[in-house]
């Protein structure tokens, strides 16, 4: 978990020092929500409906105002519950494919 969470911080610190464009946001943002199982569409930094929908299904099952919209600093401020929740799903996915082989 420390190996994924230094990875996840080292990203949204890459994101938040140098000067990101809507599109380098929107792309980590999609990788993390595909990451978390959800539809986000092509995972290509263009923000689509799905990309939109996305983002408001993960706001609305953590609490958080749902808007549709992410920032550098809001997506930040979930960095820990956004990389352990991407741990557990992956760890989830592992489990589910072994017991079907």
């Amino acid at each position: 978990m420390k190996k994924h969470t230094t990875f996840l911080c080292a990203g949204l610190i890459a994101v938040l020092c140098a000067p990101a464009s809507a599109d380098d946001l929107t792309l980590m943002v999609e990788k993390d929500l595909a990451a978390l199982g959800y539809a986000t569409g092509p995972v290509d930094g263009e923000e689509t409906m799905e990309t939109v929908i996305a983002i408001s299904k993960f706001q609305a099952e953590n609490q958080l105002e749902v808007t549709g919209e992410v920032t550098p600093m809001g997506w930040c401020a979930h960095s820990s519950r956004i990389s352990s929740k991407i741990l557990r799903y992956s760890v989830k996915k592992s489990l589910v494919a072994l017991e079907q082989t």
